[in-house]
């Protein structure tokens, strides 16, 4: 394993992950204008979304340093195809709407900047620690935000008769499921990077707490797949220490189990809000099913385009697939599924590779791919889109992670590489 070779104090240009923040800043500004004002604007919020793609193409392209190289250019290339099939996908479906033309154009700028261009900057290591710094403050005093509007609900919840929803200053609960678990892989690559750091120990507890309020079963589940799968592959102790832990944590569950089926109000209680056996999938297998129904009639190969899922559910009182797979497949039909799952397997082959030259903090990105993919089978979250989900997404599932693949320096004996110490 070969260790940093950077130092502490090395005081090096931000302008990346500075870049990246307010990208995600921006994103949120919608979100939170709507809770202020109890509404949302729906024509108000696309538009904002289309400008801030915009200006962070313009800032990127003009005053960033970016490399073109022979990688890039195959990388644009194939997203002019994905962008190109799009149309034919509205064109053989005949389902023509100017509000989407724009669509596939704001998909390939993002996935310009997102995949081509942000991805190829060189940084240092400690920039990458900033950036994690600056989202973990924002999320403090997202979460810091959410406790005091909800302070009443949270210590009476367990007495309240109506279901509550605690989502901070975001639209839904899911909302800000989504960026807790964002969150909790930021702080917990800064805990592996500095082990003797209380604070950030005690900020995972603090965005732990915040997230179980949600009562956001994909983002817990997410999350704790997360952390177990941290745990036991980042930790020091041996393979039987580590079963005995799990085996531990088996019989803690199974106690908590037995007193929870013997408390009656408690049962009620996780029943009710998290469970939620009356609800079920919330009507997600219904959606799924009926989605599944709406790609079978529409074009395999391509499916129905950008943007084509809103009024094709809607028709039906539908609002969301709430799965990403099936959501792609009728945006873009088998093509595009296939160039997601192209785009993950490839992401996850490079991170594992990478995992050899750098220090153990770096599987983070690895084990959050893994979580993430099992949130999308519940979730509807597509890259490089519009809003602030595909933004912070794409962030942290494609572009952080091909940033630091990228800045590994390859060493003529190929057992040792390291991190990229001049930022060129």
């Amino acid at each position: 394993m070969i260790m940093s070779v950077l130092e502490k104090e090395d005081n090096s240009n931000k302008k990346l992950n500075i870049t990246l923040f307010v990208f995600i800043l921006l994103a949120m500004i919608p979100s939170i204008i709507s809770v202020i004002l109890e509404q949302e604007i729906k024509m108000l919020i696309w538009i904002w979304d289309v400008l801030i793609i915009a200006m962070c193409f313009v800032y990127v392209f003009f005053f960033m340093k970016i490399a073109i190289n022979k990688n890039n250019l195959i990388k644009i290339i194939l997203g002019l195809c994905v962008m190109i099939l799009q149309y034919i996908a509205y064109l053989t479906n005949n389902y023509v709407q100017s509000l989407y033309m724009i669509l596939p154009i704001i998909f390939f700028i993002h996935y310009l900047i997102s995949y081509c261009m942000l991805a190829s900057v060189k940084i240092k290591e400690i920039d990458l620690s900033y950036f994690f710094k600056l989202f973990s403050k924002f999320a403090f005093i997202a979460c810091v935000y959410n406790i005091i509007i909800n302070f009443s609900s949270i210590i009476n919840i367990s007495v309240l008769s109506k279901y509550i929803h605690i989502s901070s200053f975001f639209n839904h609960r899911n909302g800000f499921g989504q960026f807790l678990f964002f969150a909790i892989i930021g702080i917990v690559y800064l805990i592996l990077e500095d082990k003797k750091n209380k604070k950030n120990y005690l900020l995972l507890l603090f965005f732990l707490f915040n997230l179980l309020f949600t009562f956001s079963r994909a983002s817990i589940l997410a999350t704790g797949i997360f952390l177990f799968l941290i745990f036991f592959k980042s930790s020091s102790k041996g393979i039987t220490k580590k079963i005995l832990w799990i085996l531990f944590l088996i019989v803690v569950m199974i106690l908590g189990t037995i007193f929870v089926i013997n408390n009656p109000s408690m049962l009620e209680f996780i029943d009710y809000y998290v469970i939620r056996t009356d609800d079920g999938l919330t009507g997600r297998d219904t959606l799924w099913m009926f989605a599944i129904d709406v790609f079978e009639n529409g074009n395999y190969l391509l499916g129905y385009g950008l943007g084509s899922t809103v009024d094709l559910l809607e028709k039906f009182d539908f609002t969301n697939t709430h799965n990403t797979y099936v959501e792609v497949l009728v945006l873009g039909g088998v093509m595009y599924l296939l160039a997601m799952l192209a785009l993950y397997i490839y992401i996850y082959i490079k991170e594992k590779k990478a995992e050899k030259h750098l220090e153990a903090k770096f599987i983070v990105f690895r084990m959050s791919l893994i979580s993430f993919l099992v949130y999308t089978f519940f979730e509807k979250v597509l890259l490089f889109g519009t809003g602030y989900a595909p933004i912070i997404t794409t962030i942290f599932m494609v572009t952080i992670p091909l940033i630091i693949i990228n800045n590994i320096k390859k060493s003529e004996n190929k057992e040792e590489s390291e991190w990229i110490e001049e930022v060129k």
